[in-house]
């Protein structure tokens, strides 16, 4: 029970470091994520650049899929 403006001040602070702390996770877990999805990101164009899927395929040729 809040009796006092110490008491008050007490319970605000607490609050207010509670919030904080949420905060904080939030943005580095966050920042976590944009980095991991960053790297995903490079990762995946990076193959993309480097698949050469026409390097074996003549253009003039019928295309079969083979089984």
């Amino acid at each position: 029970m809040i009796e006092s403006i110490s008491d008050f001040l007490s319970i605000a602070v607490l609050v207010f470091f509670l919030a904080m702390g949420v905060y904080f996770l939030y943005y580095s877990g966050l920042r976590d994520t944009e980095a991991s999805m960053a790297r995903i990101e490079a990762r995946y164009y990076r193959y993309y650049d480097s698949a050469d899927d026409d390097a074996n395929e003549d253009k003039n040729e019928t295309y079969f899929e083979e089984s």
